[in-house]
């Protein structure tokens, strides 16, 4: 059994990361290691889908669309 997550080449999440480096650590800590301990892992494993926005902590990235505006 490999310590690798299987969905590691086509996760939705990848794109929406701003940094190379943020993909690299979430890869280090969660897909190649922990991946049991992702919450995206646990959603599909319930059956349910994984919003893209959703990260492997549990938390959500912040909407991008918001950037920049005072609120």
């Amino acid at each position: 059994m490999s310590d690798e997550c299987p969905r590691i080449d086509k996760c939705p999440m990848f794109p929406l990361l701003a940094s190379e480096k943020t993909r690299q650590v979430m890869t280090t800590l969660y897909c190649k290691s922990n991946y049991q301990g992702c919450a995206r892992k646990k959603l599909c494993d319930a059956g349910q889908e994984a919003p893209a926005t959703l990260l492997p902590t549990g938390r959500y990235l912040e909407d991008r669309t918001r950037e920049g505006t005072s609120s």
